[in-house]
């Protein structure tokens, strides 16, 4: 997730490659969007080679439950339906405790097409926070499938983050080649919504994952 997130529908080139961050990009150069519940949105956008702009977006907020709870949810196919929005399947595959992969099928409202993805998830520690990152792939057990758009070219990751009190700082970005024949104006909210309803329902699940331990 997600999913992408993928944790949600967002509208992705056909055949594109991922795209990372350049090492020189200011960290701290995100323009605030808007916030819903809990969660406040971000984005910024930089050029790649060939003088193309893409376009990272960053949701972040805090919850009173710990990394690895919240590391398990990601892997929770029972529960994925909760928190992903427009989920039409979720599984899990390749479980290697460091490294998992994803299959999501998205179920999108006309006049978009279904989409899924296949995710390659790594975790690490990171000056003692939990790095899951991950990235677009493919796999034998999930072919491309007519009449379902195949994402690709995302990339992305999940930091959990302890803070002073009892609270974990969850800031979640993805990147991806946005190249939707509709306009900004159309697509923009469909997204943000997307991404802001999925983290606060993730938050949500981990709430009451974390209270049933």
């Amino acid at each position: 997730m997600g999913a992408a997130m993928m944790t949600g529908p967002t509208i992705i080139a056909k055949g594109a490659t991922p795209i990372l961050p350049p090492s020189t990009l200011d960290l701290n150069d995100f323009e605030y969007v808007r916030e819903k519940g809990s969660v406040k949105l971000y984005e910024r956008w930089y050029e790649v080679e060939g003088g193309e702009k893409v376009r990272e977006l960053k949701a972040e907020f805090s919850v009173d439950v710990d990394s690895e709870s919240m590391l398990k949810l990601l892997k929770n196919t029972s529960r994925a339906s909760n928190w992903m929005q427009r989920l039409d399947e979720f599984e899990l595959v390749d479980n290697r405790g460091g490294s998992w992969v994803n299959y999501v099928h998205y179920n999108i409202p006309w006049p978009l097409d279904d989409q899924d993805v296949v995710l390659r998830y790594r975790k690490s520690n990171v000056d003692g926070a939990l790095l899951v990152t991950f990235v677009s792939d493919s796999h034998d057990s999930y072919p491309s499938k007519r009449g379902i758009t195949r994402m690709q070219g995302v990339s992305g990751s999940w930091l959990f983050q302890p803070t002073d009190g009892d609270e974990t700082r969850v800031t979640y970005k993805i990147t991806t080649r946005n190249k939707s024949s509709f306009p900004r104006w159309i697509i923009d909210p469909l997204v943000q919504d997307n991404l802001l309803d999925t983290m606060n329902a993730f938050c949500a699940q981990a709430k009451e994952l974390h209270a049933q331990r």
